[in-house]
């Protein structure tokens, strides 16, 4: 086999070596051997000490490192190198200590990495946290607000009753009494309006009280909570956005499903419809017409006002009398709003300026 051929530095301390030429070695067949190929890096060389070479053995010298072809080459006094293990610098070059030195920055910038995503973590939590307090903190103030508001208010004593059979009369001289109930339906009072006994939503918006179905061809109730009334007149605002029937609901129980509803409809047509408990939801029209004094169309208000003296209703509409009407099905309850349709369309109706005054 070929012998490596190695090339190392002499140390530049000694001084330089003279060699005298050697005869060419006689080595087996396919062998050759370099002159060269052997350090000379003991602390301070010695000419005087030089090896000797004998062709039958192999070159040595005794204050140097031995060489063997099948071995790689070592040396003693000095870290050695081989060929199956790559050059490394002495602590002294820097290599090393530059190693290091960028180890521990790198591990350094994962440990601020790290801190930093950790950090960005519990910020993130921490946020979460304060805002879902204060949305907590938020529902619960929005809901206690709302407790403290839905107050009933204290009845009003009714006044006399008024001893007059006009109905023009009889609607100036209501009227002009003082209001027993006055709410301007721009939002939710203390009178408390729900939707009872409906496929429907009584809703504020817009300054004014929304009764919407969510299903075409049925009505929309919507009742106030607070008080109970017997012989009165009942005003309010009515606006039909949608569907063709809107109006008022008197004397009407805590179910709704026994009360009055004076309606006026799109197309110019007014009715006093009633139900009783034992027929259900089922009403029962008592009167209606047409008339001219009914503003017809969609987004038309209206105002509507019917007066309750013990059996008999008496219907206006933009303060002109329509009809009297003479009914026993409910003496006494709650007063309300509501919309409707007749050609499976979904109503829509709003609703404001709401007063009662007793008669």
């Amino acid at each position: 086999m070929q012998a490596e051929n190695f090339q190392p530095a002499m140390p530049t301390a000694a001084p330089p070596m003279t060699q005298t030429p050697l005869p060419s070695p006689q080595l087996p067949s396919g062998q050759s051997f370099n002159y060269g190929a052997f350090v000379a890096n003991t602390a301070t060389p010695q000419p005087a000490r030089m090896p000797t070479w004998n062709a039958s053995q192999p070159l040595q010298s005794s204050p140097a490192p031995t060489w063997n072809v099948s071995q790689p080459l070592q040396s003693s006094p000095t870290p050695g190198w081989r060929l199956s293990q790559p050059l490394q610098s002495s602590p002294v070059a820097g290599t090393v200590r530059r190693g290091q030195f960028v180890n521990s920055r790198s591990r350094s910038n994962r440990n601020r990495r790290k801190l930093l995503i950790g950090g960005g973590i519990g910020i993130c939590i921490l946020l979460l946290a304060t805002l879902g307090g204060y949305l907590f903190l938020q529902s619960s103030n929005q809901t206690l607000v709302l407790q403290q508001a839905i107050v009933y208010p204290t009845p009003v004593p009714t006044p006399p009753a008024l001893n007059i059979n006009d109905p023009h009369e009889l609607y100036q001289q209501a009227l002009a009494r003082k209001p027993l109930f006055i709410d301007s339906l721009n939002a939710q009072s203390n009178y408390d309006w729900e939707a009872i006994n409906t496929n429907g939503i009584c809703t504020f918006q817009d300054q004014t009280l929304h009764a919407t179905s969510v299903q075409g061809d049925q009505a929309v109730l919507c009742l106030e909570q607070a008080l109970q009334f017997n012989n009165i007149a009942f005003q309010a605002q009515v606006t039909v956005h949608q569907g063709d029937t809107a109006g008022l609901a008197i004397r009407a129980n805590k179910s709704g499903n026994q009360l009055y509803l004076f309606g006026i409809t799109t197309t110019g047509r007014y009715m006093l419809a009633s139900a009783q408990q034992k027929t259900g939801d089922q009403t029962q029209v008592i009167a209606g017409s047409l008339s001219t004094a009914i503003k017809q169309g969609l987004n038309q208000t209206n105002q509507l006002t019917i007066i309750a003296r013990q059996h008999t209703f008496y219907l206006y509409v933009n303060g002109q009398y329509l009809t009297k009407v003479n009914d026993a099905t409910a003496t006494t309850g709650q007063v309300g709003v509501f919309s409707g349709d007749t050609q499976q369309n979904i109503p829509d109706a709003t609703f404001s300026q709401a007063k009662v005054w007793g008669v």
